[in-house]
């Protein structure tokens, strides 16, 4: 990431839902809105601003990795396991259930019944 300080101080506007920094102004600058999940600043505060360095400690300890790491999936923790029985075949429904992890379909595009 961005590693001058002067930059890491600057300000970003960032969505508080999704932590996105993808922020869109309308009516000349007077309504904010996140172009990821489409919250606007109006009702409870979902746009807000912070140093760079502070939105990237935010970001990592909502989603539990970093904004440029990829996405971890169930696949991710048991690939050692499953690397050595079924030489690189992608773990199915069940035996993720059956390892006793959350199954989601949205977080593990990759497993397959």
């Amino acid at each position: 990431m961005i590693r001058n300080r002067e930059e890491e101080d600057s300000p970003v506007f960032y969505c508080t839902r999704c932590m996105s920094l993808h922020i869109i102004t309308e009516n000349d600058g007077k309504e904010l809105y996140c172009a990821t999940c489409g919250k606007r600043h109006s009702g409870p505060k979902y746009i807000d601003v912070a140093p760079f360095w502070k939105w990237e400690r935010l970001y990592t300890a909502a989603k539990g990795h970093g904004p440029l790491e990829p996405e971890p999936t169930v696949y991710d923790d048991l690939k050692e396991v499953y690397d050595e029985i079924t030489e690189y075949e992608q773990p199915t429904k069940a035996e993720v259930l059956d390892a006793g992890l959350n199954y989601s379909e949205v977080m593990n595009r990759k497993i397959t019944d």
